[in-house]
């Protein structure tokens, strides 16, 4: 199943700085996207990943695959 995450890294995209999984919620018949205010040192990518490349897995692994995906 794929599921949206936002990757935070440094303004360069070099540096894996967290990740953060923001499935849209459902409020009353509504459909509310999760938004994170990004600070000014850091940059914010969005990514649909499979579930089962990031839950249970180590988190250098986890990163690592997250930031390939950000890298065109």
């Amino acid at each position: 199943m794929k599921v949206n995450m936002t990757v935070i890294t440094d303004p360069n995209s070099t540096r894996f700085l967290g990740a953060i999984r923001t499935d849209p919620v459902m409020i009353g018949k509504q459909k509310i996207q999760p938004i994170f205010r990004q600070r000014h040192d850091q940059a914010h990518h969005q990514v649909q990943v499979e579930e089962s490349q990031v839950q249970g897995r180590p988190v250098a692994e986890a990163a690592e695959h997250l930031m390939s995906l950000i890298k065109h």
